[in-house]
């Protein structure tokens, strides 16, 4: 691994604004967009040095939720609390490390980063501890505005994503572009009045949307339901959500609820700087 750093183990996931200097007590989950799409935008409270979260089928025992089996990697592909998964951060709210693990707690992938005063600075890619991109971002300002992945020690560009900002500092828009760095799809996001994200519609190239996913939120902003559907095949999903917090206010415990029955269970370990 790149550097020496606190593994501990918790994404999608390859983006983001880093929120650190503006909001020193508090640190946002998926700060590289793709590495934790279930979590997206979600923001923590405190000064959180390490996240750590594990997803379990649910059940029901009396009345009560309860944890049935660790969700497996077959699980995984179309479950919709996403991976098992972690991040560290440094003083400043940066990702410092973020990782997927399997249901045996083997690291799968991880993003090692390099971050100063608040900001990425690079980023490296790994998969089964073999270097597979180099990460490189661009800033406008405090707002991440692009991140490249390039293929290993040169500048053979392999992918990437572009952000469009409102003027509140709300990420709107990402556009993902191939190796030609032409956009093969993009994705277009609304906020309530409360800077909530309300809305994610999903586009492919030709500009035809292909999934659409809303919220909606309780008066202290966490998200209690949401509604999603796939247009190509008209798979429609609903679910609501339960949450259990620690001092913070930050939950340890949220269950997914789909048609009155809970479905998946993910716990979550936060450590936090003195």
């Amino acid at each position: 691994m790149k550097k020496s750093l606190l593994l501990t183990a918790l994404f999608v996931c390859i983006s983001v604004v880093c929120f650190a200097q503006k909001t020193a007590n508090s640190v946002l989950v998926g700060q590289l967009y793709g590495t934790q799409p279930s979590s997206f935008f979600d923001i923590l409270k405190g000064r959180v040095k390490e996240l750590k979260q594990t997803n379990y089928l649910a059940g029901e025992k009396h009345g009560k939720p309860v944890k049935v089996r660790i969700l497996t990697t077959e699980d995984r592909i179309t479950a919709p609390s996403g991976k098992d998964y972690f991040e560290e951060y440094d003083q400043f709210g940066t990702i410092l490390k973020c990782g997927v693990l399997d249901e045996n707690g083997k690291l799968l992938e991880y993003w090692d980063v390099d971050a100063d005063s608040g900001k990425i600075l690079q980023a490296f890619y790994y998969v089964n501890d073999i270097l597979r991109y180099d990460i490189k971002v661009k800033y406008q300002g405090n707002n991440l505005v692009e991140t490249n992945y390039y293929q290993p020690g040169t500048n053979i560009l392999m992918k990437g994503i572009k952000y469009n900002y409102d003027e509140f500092g709300n990420r709107t828009k990402f556009q993902f572009i191939n190796s030609a760095n032409m956009v093969i799809s993009y994705n277009v996001y609304t906020y309530n009045t409360q800077g909530l994200v309300e809305s994610m519609k999903a586009y492919n190239r030709a500009g035809f949307m292909t999934a659409i996913y809303s919220y909606t939120y309780n008066s202290k902003g966490h998200r209690i339901t949401q509604h999603q559907e796939t247009l190509a095949d008209g798979d429609k999903r609903d679910y609501v959500f339960k949450y259990k917090f620690d001092k913070m206010g930050n939950y340890t415990r949220v269950v997914y609820y789909k048609d009155n029955k809970p479905l998946i269970y993910r716990e979550r370990q936060i450590k936090y700087y003195k």
